[in-house]
């Protein structure tokens, strides 16, 4: 129970970091921004993939219990694409269609 809410507090935390760097690297003139998370997937056992949207850029997450990535920065046109998509029959889970990151997530899985 309390790792647990150890690791929500770690994931807002960090979530926060990327908000207040993303403000930085837009020259301190970014008071709009906001962090906004575009789509998320559990992949079991704590870890997590999330898609956040922080101003016009995108970002995709990957999450675990004691930690949090950048796995890739997304280009607009593939998180659009992906919204253009069908949906999954709602009985399977499926990962994000994002082609270059899904591919760069598996690489990163398979050298485990």
């Amino acid at each position: 129970m309390v790792s647990s809410l150890i690791a929500v507090l770690l994931v807002f935390a960090l979530l926060g970091a990327l908000l207040l760097w993303t403000r930085r690297m837009a020259g301190g003139a970014a008071s709009g921004i906001s962090l906004r998370v575009v789509d998320a997937v559990n992949l079991g056992s704590g870890r997590s993939l999330t898609v956040v949207r922080s101003g016009e850029r995108y970002f995709l997450l990957g999450a675990t219990v004691h930690s949090i990535s950048l796995i890739a920065e997304l280009a607009p046109d593939d998180v659009a694409a992906t919204k253009q998509m069908p949906a999954p029959p709602p009985s399977l889970p499926s990962l994000p269609s994002v082609p270059r990151a899904a591919a760069r997530v598996r690489s990163l899985w398979n050298a485990r």
